[in-house]
């Protein structure tokens, strides 16, 4: 009977894990809006695990998706930790090092005044309220080059 109950909760662990890395895989996708700029909608919640999965399985495809810039758009996030704030942050350094710029977008108040409680300095990256202002922004940005 041990055995049965072991073996139970073993495949119930087995389908858990598959069910997680599925969700992470289905919830970060990096969408070409136009030529050189992606997004990358953040959705639910974002725990350490997701934040790993994103800094291990998303930023390395990102090159070769010749894009430029990344707006990280914010708006389906309802509350980020300060861990995964550093995350995000280091995540954006490392696309930073590989000449993609990035700028943030969505923030809501809640978090914005979490992270600053917390001592996340995002000074360094470009911050818009909406996609539409950051694109605005930056085809304004293209013409006047």
């Amino acid at each position: 009977m041990n055995e049965a109950i072991f073996a139970f909760e073993r495949l119930t662990e087995e389908k858990l894990t598959a069910n997680r890395r599925q969700i992470n895989e289905l919830s970060a996708p990096i969408v070409s809006i136009q030529e050189g700029i992606g997004v990358l909608p953040l959705i639910g919640l974002i725990d350490r695990e997701r934040a790993q999965y994103l800094m291990e399985h998303i930023v390395p495809k990102i090159p070769s998706l010749n894009i430029d810039t990344l707006i990280v758009d914010f708006s389906g996030i309802l509350m980020i930790d300060n861990q995964v704030a550093d995350q995000l942050l280091k995540i954006s350094s490392m696309l930073k090092l590989l000449g993609i710029a990035i700028a943030s977008t969505g923030i809501r108040p809640q978090i914005a005044q979490a992270m600053i409680h917390e001592g996340v300095n995002l000074s360094t990256i470009r911050s818009y309220a909406t996609v539409r202002q950051a694109l605005e922004d930056m085809n304004k940005s293209k013409a006047g080059k």
